[in-house]
Parts: C-alpha cells; sequence; structure tokens
C-alpha cells in the first residue's frame, strides 16, 4: 500500500492550518490582488472620493465613484466589492447606500461600512442603524463610531474618536472577557 500523498500547500501567504499560524506574507497578497484587479464600488464622502480612488489604482484595484440612487444597487451587484462611508450624507446619498448594500449583501459580494461621525446627529445615527441592519461584512470605524453604533458611547467629536480604543475592544470582547 502506498502512503497518501503530501496535501498540496495552501496559495501563498494564505494559512489555512491555525493551529500552526505562518505569518502572513503581503507581498503574495498584493500579487494576487494586482492579478485580479477586482472592481470596487465606493460611496464615500467628498473628502475622501479622491485619494480612495488614489489609493485603489496604486494597490491594482479598479474604483468606481458611483453614488446615484438609480444606478447605485445594479451597480454594487456587477461589482466585486463595495465601501460605503457615511461622511457625506443626502437623502438620495443614503437611499444609494442602502440600496447598494442589499445588493451586494443578495450577491454575495462583501460591504464595508464606514460610520464617520455616525455618534454626531440623530440623522448620523439613524442613517448608521439601518445600515448596520444590512449587515456589513467588514466595519471601519473609530472607537467612538463603533460605540455609537452600538448606542454605547457619546459619539466623539466628528470624525475623532473621544473614547478610547480599549472601551470599543471590551465591548466587542463582552465585560469580563479577558484581553
Amino acid at each position: 500500500m502506498q502512503p497518501a500523498p503530501p496535501p498540496a500547500p495552501p496559495a501563498p501567504g494564505r494559512n489555512d492550518d491555525h493551529r500552526h499560524p505562518r505569518p502572513v506574507d503581503p507581498a503574495a497578497h498584493l500579487a494576487r490582488l494586482r492579478e485580479r484587479a477586482p472592481l470596487i464600488h465606493n460611496i464615500t464622502n467628498l473628502v475622501a472620493m479622491n485619494p480612495m480612488a488614489n489609493v485603489l489604482l496604486a494597490l491594482g484595484a479598479s474604483p468606481a465613484m458611483v453614488h446615484a440612487r438609480e444606478e447605485a444597487a445594479e451597480f454594487a451587484a456587477l461589482a466585486d466589492a463595495l465601501t460605503v462611508n457615511i461622511g457625506t450624507l443626502s437623502p438620495h446619498w443614503v437611499e444609494a447606500m442602502e440600496e447598494a448594500a442589499v445588493a451586494a449583501r443578495l450577491s454575495g459580494k462583501p460591504w464595508v461600512l464606514d460610520p464617520v461621525a455616525v455618534g454626531a446627529t440623530a440623522y448620523r445615527r439613524e442613517t448608521g442603524s439601518r445600515l448596520l441592519e444590512r449587515r456589513p461584512t467588514v466595519i471601519r470605524g473609530n472607537a467612538s463610531e463603533i460605540l455609537a453604533l452600538e448606542h454605547q458611547g457619546g459619539g466623539g467629536r466628528g470624525v475623532d474618536s473621544s473614547d478610547p480604543t480599549e472601551a470599543a475592544e471590551r465591548r466587542r470582547r463582552g465585560p469580563g472577557t479577558p484581553h
């Protein structure tokens, strides 16, 4: 009886064996990203729009800044991923954000919620809550934004965090959970 061949090694930079973690290989991840050149749909604030497009281009992705309600959901379904940044809110942009998030989720595409200054005003809190109901794949925010989404914090000062990172980490783990 022949011994079984060894398993194929995982893709470069990937570690499926969590019992023996290996360091992540950023170069391998970047090479795969550039090879794939994903189309990233962005509904982002006016301040971040140009830098976001330039960062995605530098990484090898293809950015699309599509915020019109009339096309946001359709575009989210054909893109590889969606990012939603609530820094610039208006009723039409909020509708586009919500519809795009639903379309991304239904299409099995990951989407990122960046709840910029979500605790600052009632409109932002309501928008953040409705977007959170659409189950983002990732939430990218500072401690005050994360706590405000959970109705646990004071909301920060605009985009500045007034809560320590540890407060959001404790909330994520639950009270009494060791580090």
